[in-house]
């Protein structure tokens, strides 16, 4: 059995040859073998589905197919709660849902136009019906509609993207709603993204010292980058968090060194998001030892742009021009970007990659590009003019 690091791996894999040579993903599948795959694809259906909304459980049997074997699990509908798997034959199955593994795996790591409907073959299992009636003390027509939703449910996994605010109320995030709307603002700045795959970083991902609690942010960025990898750092260990393309990573922000070796082993990264100590020295480090290594079409987040007003994170709550802060770096990204219209008009790398710069309240979206416009002609007149 796999454990997540190595499921990772194998979805970086798949999610690699996932678009291409159909030969590509057959050999993959091969060299991994079809059993792990089969368990891999099993746990990302699951995980993908959103919580049933019927108010009876329901066992489905998915069956997957390579060169004339087949590999079998049950996904759990649990209502109101989620979607677990199940070894065959540890619950009674009301449906089977039967697909070509190949096809299975096109459909969850590859593009957009690999995911389509009637991928997969379903057929009613009424022989089992009167068994899970009886347990269960309902009527036959409450069954029928339980089955029907949940197959919906599964279904869903390969021809739907929850958006962005719907997967956040999911997952209990605070992303949107209560403490900050973010969600609307992400979604227009990585929905270009989100057919890529990208690796996506996150500092700081809460729950304190507890090593099962927060994550609630990477769960989110793992179901909308449905072709991702995604990173969290933090400076507490988190592995009760780690899942398929989910890992975490121990470390602070303010270690420039923890940074570059972190960048190195696992980056260029697509997404870095911000949303560590807050404070300001910590912010500034991670931004010059991370952007660099955001690829290009790319975005680096800073949340929590409050902190630059308090003192406690090294903030002014009376000199908003203190120096210093996330909201400082923000400001001087604005000269940056202009580096050829001032001075003498030398090069700045950090602005000749900034092709955008997005500031929402308490939350900024820096875009990673080419910056190559020229300055404004010489024969403009630059001195001071008299009206």
């Amino acid at each position: 059995m796999m454990d997540a690091h190595q499921a990772t791996e194998l979805a970086a894999a798949l999610i690699a040859v996932a678009d291409g040579d159909p030969a590509a993903l057959t050999g993959t599948i091969e060299r991994a073998g079809a059993g792990e795959v089969a368990a891999l694809l099993a746990d990302e259906m699951a995980f993908r589905c959103g919580v049933p909304a019927h108010g009876h459980e329901v066992g489905l049997r998915l069956d997957l197919l390579h060169e004339g074997k087949r590999w079998s699990r049950v996904l759990r509908c649990v209502p109101y709660r989620g979607v677990v798997v199940e070894p065959a034959g540890a619950v009674p199955v009301a449906a089977t849902l039967t697909a070509r593994l190949e096809e299975t795996a096109r459909g969850l790591f590859g593009p957009g136009a690999a995911r389509r409907a009637g991928w997969c073959e379903v057929a009613i299992d009424e022989a089992a019906w009167p068994e899970i009636i009886a347990a269960d003390g309902i009527a036959p027509h409450e069954l029928k509609s339980a089955v029907r939703r949940a197959v919906d449910t599964v279904l869903a996994t390969r021809t739907r993207r929850p958006d962005l605010e719907e997967l956040t109320v999911a997952a209990d995030c605070d992303k949107w709603g209560l403490v900050h709307w973010f969600a609307p603002h992400y979604d227009l700045h990585f929905r270009g993204l989100r057919e890529r795959a990208v690796r996506v970083l996150e500092i700081g991902i809460g729950g304190y010292d507890d090593p099962d609690a927060g994550g609630e942010s990477l769960r989110v960025w793992r179901r909308y980058f449905g072709r991702g990898l995604i990173f969290g750092l933090d400076v507490a260990a988190k592995g009760g968090l780690d899942a398929p393309r989910l890992t975490t990573l121990v470390g602070s922000q303010a270690d420039r060194g923890r940074l570059r070796a972190l960048a190195a082993r696992y980056g260029p990264f697509d997404v870095v998001i911000d949303d560590g100590s807050h404070v300001g020295e910590h912010v500034l480090t991670a931004f010059e030892e991370l952007f660099p290594h955001v690829r290009a079409g790319g975005c680096y987040a800073i949340e929590d742009l409050w902190s630059s007003y308090c003192p406690g994170y090294g903030g002014d709550g009376t000199d908003p021009g203190a120096p210093g802060t996330s909201v400082a770096l923000l400001k001087s990204l604005i000269d940056r970007i202009h580096h050829r219209e001032w001075g003498e008009g030398d090069e700045d790398s950090v602005g000749a990659d900034t092709a955008g710069l997005h500031v929402y309240h308490n939350l900024a979206v820096i875009e990673k590009g080419v910056n190559a416009e020229i300055a404004i002609a010489p024969r403009i007149h630059r001195a001071a003019r008299g009206f």
